[in-house]
């Protein structure tokens, strides 16, 4: 017969590994616990005084310059800037988001191709406009977040469709103004925009 007045080994194993358990829990997210979706003017740091920030002009996302001083407020109020961006589930274990007009949001972002005169292919941020989203993954985008700056999130967009292509600082050829895609194997080095 056991004589169950003797500590056992056995309790003191499961009680040990329960409390290593509890305190090596990992933090939780902090994007998981934001509200979605959220409404962002993005702009690019051009300067001690000037951003670049992102509207829609026709089919095409353009970069225009605005002061640092103006309100960000105004301007989503001004100008088609005012982005709503939605999670859109999960795409190869990442989470997905999409880019909707707030005012209209039929209208979405996608990754369009042209092409240079010589020929060479080349990726840029045009729209979409419908109650349904293309079939394929080009209004789908990676949302890569670094350190806040001024209150605000930092991010650089990734394509879903066209891994390793980030929105970038430059023009293409239907848009000297407009956005291109370019490869960058480092999210980091890819151009980083502010949300405001």
């Amino acid at each position: 017969m056991r004589d169950y007045s003797k500590p056992r080994k056995a309790w003191l194993l499961v009680v040990l590994l329960s409390a290593c358990t509890k305190n090596s829990s990992t933090p939780p997210n902090p994007l998981l616990a934001e509200s979605w979706p959220q409404d962002w003017v993005l702009t690019i740091d051009l300067n001690a005084t000037t951003y670049k920030y992102l509207h829609i002009v026709g089919i095409i996302i353009n970069r225009n310059n605005i002061e640092k001083s103006y309100s960000m407020t105004e301007l989503a109020k001004e100008k088609d800037c005012n982005w709503e961006v939605k999670q859109e589930g999960q795409v190869n274990g990442k989470t997905a988001y999409s880019f909707h007009l707030k005012d209209n949001k039929k209208l979405r972002w996608i990754v369009s191709k042209t092409a240079t005169v010589a020929g060479t292919e080349q990726w840029y941020l045009g729209t979409h406009y419908g109650v349904n989203p293309p079939s394929e993954n080009y209004w789908k985008f990676y949302v890569h977040f670094f350190e806040k700056q001024n209150g605000n999130k930092i991010v650089s967009i990734e394509s879903v469709a066209k891994p390793g292509y980030f929105l970038t600082n430059s023009g293409h050829t239907l848009a000297a103004n407009g956005v291109a895609l370019t490869y960058h194997a480092d999210p980091e080095k890819a151009t980083h925009f502010e949300a405001h």
